[in-house]
């Protein structure tokens, strides 16, 4: 299916965000960090990236904003937030959940997200050399 990247400095989130969509027959990629995440963008590319908000050092939306701009608008973009701050939607292919994640209700989004992109579920050549130029902010 999906190559999914997750990023979330909760490390328990991540081995159930891991677990359960290995269930449903995604690849998932979990970064504890925006830095981990960073480097795991010249081994990989992804179909689909669900992030953060609130973390230390590169914050989600920074991750954002580094993926419209080397990306543009077609990967699909999931925020997510423990915090009740609203995030206006003003990019077709991003979403806002609030935490604790309704699995039920992302498995939906993610099915929805992946097919307004357009992905095709066969992979193709990892494009890792791309992201080569994105430099981590200080």
């Amino acid at each position: 299916m999906a190559r999914i990247f997750i990023i979330d400095d909760d490390h328990d989130l991540l081995l159930i965000m891991k677990s359960v969509l290995l269930s449903k027959g995604h690849e998932p990629f979990v970064f504890a960090s925006g830095a981990a995440f960073l480097e795991g963008l010249k081994k990989h590319t992804p179909d689909l990236v669900i992030t953060d908000i609130v973390m230390p050092g590169v914050t989600g939306g920074t991750i954002y904003k580094m993926l419209r701009k080397a990306m543009g608008p077609q990967l699909p973009i999931i925020v997510s937030s423990g915090t009740r701050m609203r995030i206006d939607r003003v990019d077709p292919l991003m979403r806002h959940m609030i935490k604790p994640v309704d699995f039920d209700e992302l498995f939906v989004v993610i099915d929805q997200m992946l097919k307004s992109s357009g992905f095709d579920s066969q992979p193709e050549d990892d494009a890792a050399d791309d992201w080569d130029e994105l430099d981590m902010p200080d």
